[in-house]
């Protein structure tokens, strides 16, 4: 017994934009430019043992004083659910796949500035979870449908 889960967004921008400001640069007063982004999720399932990968890209985009370029962050967790899913395990490993990425520059007519955020380490996360008792909808007592508007039951 077993699933497997897989759910991805992905999209794309092309975008314009204008300030007038005169503390932004001239180079950044009218930018025009095209990003993506992509998310991912996966999920496999078998018995009381899940794995699930994660990744995030977003591409490269220009703004009002600066530009950021591409990020991307990527992790991997295993769970295991014991003792009728009560007690939940879970190790989890962030930048599984190489550093996250997170740099920016910027312009002003007064300064310049870059920033850089790399996260070369790999983050290692224990999560354990138990579920003390088992929570019933109100007014479902007994396991019973809840009644639907109307009268109307099957």
């Amino acid at each position: 017994k077993g699933n497997f889960n897989l759910n991805a967004k992905a999209g794309m921008d092309l975008y314009r934009q204008q300030s007038d400001d005169p503390h932004v640069s001239v180079d950044y007063r009218d930018v025009t430019g095209f990003s993506s982004h992509f998310k991912m999720w996966s999920s496999v399932k078998v018995g009381f043992f899940s794995l699930i990968v994660n990744g995030r890209y977003e591409g490269p985009r220009y703004f009002s004083q600066g530009k950021r370029p591409a990020q991307f962050s990527s992790g991997l967790r295993a769970r295991a659910s014991v003792f009728k899913r009560r007690l939940d395990c879970t190790l989890s490993v962030e930048n599984l796949f190489g550093a996250s990425v997170k740099d920016t520059y910027y312009q002003t007519s007064n300064y310049v500035q870059y920033g850089t955020n790399r996260k070369n380490v790999r983050y290692f996360s224990v999560y354990i979870s138990y579920r003390i008792r088992k929570y019933t909808k109100s007014g479902n007592a007994g396991g019973q449908p809840a009644p639907r508007p109307g009268g109307y039951q099957h």
